[in-house]
């Protein structure tokens, strides 16, 4: 999945941002609080692309707090701080592999 280079959303341009580390993703949210989101194809039909706040990093404990912004809003997502490596979001369910791509953008 390639993910575009900037996105309109609420009256607000999301600028794509490389994120290879958890140490990075989370001096970028230390630098631009409440600034900075996570886009994930989560494969749901007829629907964009899932918009969600990244809210909290700890590269210590590798656990990252994503807020949903437009499918279930105000819900949360754990996700573990591997997937940043990997570019996308991992779901194993009775013998069954989804994956979720996704990339993180922040606020002009």
């Amino acid at each position: 999945m390639s993910f575009p280079k900037e996105i309109y959303i609420n009256n607000t341009i999301l600028r794509k941002i490389e994120v290879s580390s958890t140490n990075k993703l989370e001096k970028i949210i230390h630098d631009y609080p409440y600034r900075v989101y996570c886009l994930m194809d989560e494969k749901i039909e007829k629907q964009e692309l899932t918009l969600f706040m990244v809210v909290y990093v700890s590269s210590k404990t590798n656990y990252i707090l994503l807020v949903d912004q437009s499918n279930q809003i105000n819900s949360t997502m754990n996700l573990d701080g591997e997937v940043v490596e990997n570019g996308f979001y991992e779901v194993i369910d009775v013998g069954f592999i989804e994956r979720y791509p996704f990339s993180f953008y922040v606020t002009q």
